[in-house]
């Protein structure tokens, strides 16, 4: 009987240390799926930031070069 007891108490351990693990695991995983889905969230609004940022860029290069053509109309018309 006290055998029957120990082999029992033993398996229940082991069944509570694998239901542990399992949840530790699936506990991981959802914190990295809820972490990829927070760095892509992120990953959206900096590629927004930065097309913008080329967009004013782009702009300004325009400017620029219109203020350059300027400068240089003047200058050369002394």
């Amino acid at each position: 009987m006290e055998q029957a007891t120990s082999r029992l108490t033993s398996a229940l351990e082991v069944f509570e240390n694998t239901i542990a693990q399992r949840r530790h695991a699936d506990l991981t995983a959802e914190a990295l799926e809820e972490q990829i889905q927070s760095l892509t969230a992120s990953l959206g609004v900096e590629r927004e930031k930065s097309q913008k940022l080329l967009v004013a860029n782009d702009a300004v290069s325009e400017r620029l070069d219109a203020i350059i053509d300027s400068v240089r109309t003047i200058l050369e018309a002394r």
